[in-house]
């Protein structure tokens, strides 16, 4: 079961979405496209979604991408 998939069952419980990278050391494009599905479910879901914790590495990443823009840091 893929990460995105094992979240879903604890996702539809929350009232919004709060997601901690501060313990992640390695990320990559995957992790992005991770992020970027938690997102589309929280818009799909009406809920909001904030992240913490993500790396410079991984938002720049993001900002290659020019996606950045779509990652709400709390």
């Amino acid at each position: 079961m893929s990460a995105y998939q094992d979240s879903l069952k604890y996702l539809d419980k929350l009232p919004h979405y709060q997601f901690d990278f501060s313990q992640v050391k390695k990320s990559n494009s995957a992790g992005l496209a991770l992020i970027f599905e938690w997102i589309k479910c929280a818009k799909i879901h009406q809920k909001t979604i904030r992240f913490s914790g993500i790396s410079a590495h991984l938002l720049s990443i993001a900002k290659v991408a020019d996606c950045d823009g779509l990652i709400r840091i709390a």
